[in-house]
């Protein structure tokens, strides 16, 4: 069994695979001031609770956006389970063609777009909705182009709430209409009505810079709330960087 470990800004999930089978995936929330010993409780109950046995998790590999957090990951694993978990990044085989720098393109970018290239058709692009909302274009050679970067759903939440005392924290939903009747639900109709328009908005500019019509995928937690507002056509793949992340694990352990 291989276990694979996306730490994002706000959530780290672990992912067992078993005969290139995703057997489950689980997200604890991101604490930086917790612990590699917290790490690995928390990693301990997850496998206890799906009745994994420590000792058949025999390799692991890691994606992170949040350095402070990677190595305490890769301790607790050390700790758990006795191996030496991979990290994505200088040195890692992954078998991607880029156009741009790895030097500053994030784990989480390169592993959805593993996943994206070996398992959907070629153009497509990839709309992260997290955090951040993410845009990344595969060419029709399936060659890695480039991405967009902006605040996501989470980000612009806390923003409204932190910044102007009058307005709430609201639950991430969408209202009945797109024209708000009270703060709540002019709130809710901003985030996810505004952001599905935008997410459409730039999935146009990328149909036409790619000069074809691609495979638009979507994955992120926020996913859910927002695509079924888009006009765009998306297929949802909640695990693609789960599943990039273990092809790279198999790309730099031939013999597992």
């Amino acid at each position: 069994m291989v276990l694979t470990i996306y730490i994002e800004n706000t959530i780290v999930t672990f992912g067992v695979f078993d005969d290139d089978r995703l057997c489950y995936a689980a997200s604890i929330a991101a604490q930086p001031n917790a612990t590699e010993y917290e790490y690995a409780g928390s990693l301990k109950q997850i496998l206890s609770l799906q009745a994994t046995p420590l000792s058949e998790i025999d390799g692991a590999m890691i994606a992170s956006v949040v350095p402070m957090l990677t190595q305490k990951l890769k301790q607790a694993v050390s700790l758990l389970l006795g191996i030496e978990a991979g990290i994505v990044g200088a040195g890692v085989k992954t078998g991607l063609n880029l156009k741009v720098s790895t030097a500053t393109l994030g784990a989480d970018f390169v592993c959805a777009a593993v996943c994206a290239v070996a398992e959907y058709t070629a153009p497509c692009v990839i709309v992260s909705m997290g955090t951040a909302t993410t845009f990344s274009a595969i060419d029709p050679r399936g060659v890695f182009c480039g991405t967009a970067i902006t605040a996501g759903v989470g980000v612009c939440l806390q923003a409204l709430h932190q910044s102007a005392a009058q307005l709430p924290q609201i639950s991430m939903e969408a209202p009945a209409s797109v024209i708000g009747t009270n703060t709540v639900s002019s709130m809710q109709s901003g985030l996810v009505y505004g952001t599905a328009a935008m997410v459409d908005g730039m999935c146009r500019k990328y149909e036409i810079q790619l000069g074809q019509s691609p495979c638009f995928l979507a994955t992120g937690q926020y996913a859910d709330v927002i695509v079924p507002h888009c006009e765009t056509r998306f297929v949802k793949d909640p695990y693609l960087v789960l599943k990039g992340l273990y092809r790279i694990y198999q790309k730099n352990h031939t013999n597992k």
